[in-house]
Order: C-alpha cells, then structure tokens, then sequence
C-alpha cells in the first residue's frame, strides 16, 4: 500500500533541517560540526566586508575586525545556536543563553578596542528566534547588533563599494524593540531605498520593502549569475570582484585558483583566465599578469575583436598562465596555454 505525502516544500525542508540538526547534536562529533559552522561563517563575513571594500585588519576563531574608514573599527563575530531538544517542535525557538554568551563576548572585545560598531552574526536552524533578556537589545553604540547570516551577505552585496554605508546605517537605526516583522537587513534596506529615491507609491502611500530591496540592489551590485564553467566541465557562479571596477570581468569565488571570467555580449563570449594563486592574493605576480590579461581581454571584446566565427556562438576560451621555471632567459615568463572550445555545443 502507498503512502502519500503532500507537503508545503519549504515546510518540509525547514522540518528535515531541524530534525536533522537535532540528530547531529547529540552526536560525539557534534564540536567538530561546530567548528567547522564557524569557520564556514566567518567566510561569509570576510566575502560581506570585502564587498564593502572594509580592510580586514584580523581575524579570528570566531570574530572579525575590520576598518570601514581610518577612524571606523568594526569587530563582527559569528555564533552558532545549539539545538535545544525541548523546542523542537517549538514554530519559533529561546535561544537566550547562546545569545548572551554571544552578545557579552563581543560587546568585551569591542570596548576593549574601542570599536565604533559591533556586530553577531547567528546561525540557527531557520526558526525565528525570540528573546525576552532586554541586554541584548544594547545600549551603547559599540554594543552588538544581531542578525542573521544571511542578513549580513545581503547587506553586504546590497552595500557593495560603500564602506560607510552601513556605519552610516547604524547610527541612524534606533535599537531594538522593533514593530513586528522586522530586522536589521530590513531597515538597512529602507534606508538606502529612501536614499537611492526608489521607494514605491501606491494610492499615494509610500510602500518601502527595505529586505527586497536589499536584495534585489545585491544581485545587480554584484552581477551574480550562472556562467559555464572553464573547461565546460559543468556550471558556475560568478560575481563581480572588488579587484577590479570592469562590467565586463567576474569571479568565481568557489574556486581554490585565481580565476577571471571575461564575458562578452553580442556575440556571446566567455573567456576564462586562470593561474595558480587566488583572490585574495591577488598583488602577487601571476595575478596580477591575469588581471591584465583580462583587462585587455574586455577591451577586445567592446571593439568588437576575437568574435566568433559566422555560425559559432557562443565561443569559449581559456588561458591557464603558468611560470616558466627553467633555467636560462626568463624573456618568456608566463607561458598561456589556450584552450578554445568552439566545437562544444551543448551550452549554446
């Protein structure tokens, strides 16, 4: 006999990752899982606070300090919620300890730099979190902000070359309690919405949505979409990089090399350009030669050089730079192997 099963989808996702998280805890290798949150989340943060073009001045096990201005210090700390059993089927979760512990660590280090902004970046499972301790709201400026992961992501790709922006945001922003329904990336959000002009009226009523906003303004700010991957082994994600100011030049931040991704339109090209390194070393020499490379690249493609051949779109390309480590004349450097995929059908 069969068994049926309607369900919402995001329900039943939502309800698979927190039984499943509450598994895990129980499990004696449930601090490594732990560790490995935290490091996974400071990644995040360090992607936000570049995109804010902030320079990181360290980072540690579970924080970061940043500058968004030479008189502008930010520690952002990360926390992952444990599980508690007894809620678990609770529709919104207390999570009061993890958050005070959270809260005071941060709240320390940060008057002990003296930080003009701190932040708590959190990782539940998906559940609202409540809280009834009125400390966390803060009360001094340096005191930490709460929010999501993914609240901070979309702030800083929504913010992305605006490193006062968000500074700017939190002096403004009164501290919590606020009306029902709204957190931090909203009213960050709103802000920006009101000053970029772009607050919708209906029936003469201004209707700000400070959250799609923010996200909306993210994915333009960083160009992010699906693009084939070098080699058309498969698909990737790019995304503008902060190393340099081109439309025409992405990244793909999941690869462990330093990789460009030069595109052109009309006709439609791709051409990946690629060393050994990577992004954030990208003032070492090879990177440095790519980046070049790219550049010029782009300058082709909008004078209308290296299109494809009539019939041949897209056309995909690849340079692997390499340095020639022999001995003799180093006249020739690097060496750029090109890969041309034209005969390759099956992204057109």
């Amino acid at each position: 006999m069969a068994t049926l099963l309607v369900a919402n989808p995001w329900q039943l996702s939502a309800a698979g990752l927190i039984r499943g998280l509450d598994l895990a805890a129980r499990s004696p290798r449930w601090p490594d899982v732990l560790d490995r949150a935290r490091r996974a989340a400071l990644a995040v943060v360090a992607d936000a606070v570049r995109e804010m073009e902030w320079a990181v001045e360290s980072v540690a096990e579970d924080h970061l300090i940043a500058r968004a201005d030479v008189d502008c210090l930010v520690v952002i700390g990360v926390g992952v919620l444990s599980p508690d059993h007894a809620q678990l089927e609770a529709e919104n979760i207390n999570a009061d300890t993890d958050l005070r512990e959270g809260f005071d660590r941060i709240a320390s280090l940060a008057h002990s730099l003296g930080a003009d902004h701190s932040l708590l970046a959190l990782i539940g499972d998906g559940r609202t979190i409540v809280s009834d301790d009125a400390a966390l709201r803060g009360s001094t400026e340096s005191d930490p902000w709460l929010l999501g992961l993914g609240e901070l992501q979309a702030i800083g790709e929504g913010l992305r070359t605006d490193p006062l922006a968000l500074p700017a945001a939190l002096r403004s922003i009164p501290r919590p309690p606020w009306p029902e329904n709204l957190d931090l990336l909203d009213l960050v959000g709103t802000m920006r919405q009101a000053e970029d002009g772009e607050v919708p009226v209906e029936d003469g009523i201004r209707q700000p949505d400070g959250t799609e906003y923010m996200l909306a303004r993210g994915r333009f700010m960083a160009g992010r979409h699906p693009s084939p991957a070098p080699g058309l082994a498969g698909w990737a994600e790019v995304t503008r990089w902060e190393g340099i100011e081109d439309p025409a030049i992405f990244c793909d931040r999941a690869r462990d090399d330093f990789a460009l991704l030069v595109r052109g339109d009309r006709p439609r090209r791709y051409f990946w350009v690629s060393c050994p390194g990577s992004l954030e070393r990208r003032h070492e020499l090879l990177p440095v030669i790519a980046t070049v490379l790219a550049f010029w690249l782009a300058r082709l493609f909008e004078r209308d050089f290296l299109a494809p051949p009539a019939g041949v779109e897209p056309l995909y390309a690849g340079f692997q730079l390499e340095l020639d480590r022999r001995p003799g004349s180093q006249d020739d450097t690097s060496v750029a192997a090109v890969e041309n995929f034209r005969d390759q059908k099956e992204f057109s």
